[in-house]
């Protein structure tokens, strides 16, 4: 689902993503990439609390990842 859930992402189709993210959550919900995910695509979706959540428990989870940092400053400046 990861896998998929990328290449929806980088294709444009969100909503698929989301959906897939969710999916692999509910399933391996300490597995951070899910919540990666899912935060990218709601930062692309314009749906910043949500994104900011998502990359909160991603470094919740993985603190060694230094990419939700950086993304989690940048929403936190607009």
């Amino acid at each position: 689902r990861n896998n998929r859930a990328l290449a929806y992402l980088k294709s444009g189709q969100l909503r698929a993503c989301i959906n897939d993210c969710e999916k692999l959550i509910a399933q391996q919900p300490l597995y951070s990439g899910g919540y990666a995910h899912r935060a990218a695509a709601y930062e692309q979706m314009e749906k910043y609390d949500s994104a900011l959540t998502d990359y909160a428990k991603v470094i919740e989870l993985d603190f060694d990842r230094p990419g939700p940092y950086w993304n989690r400053a940048s929403l936190n400046n607009r």
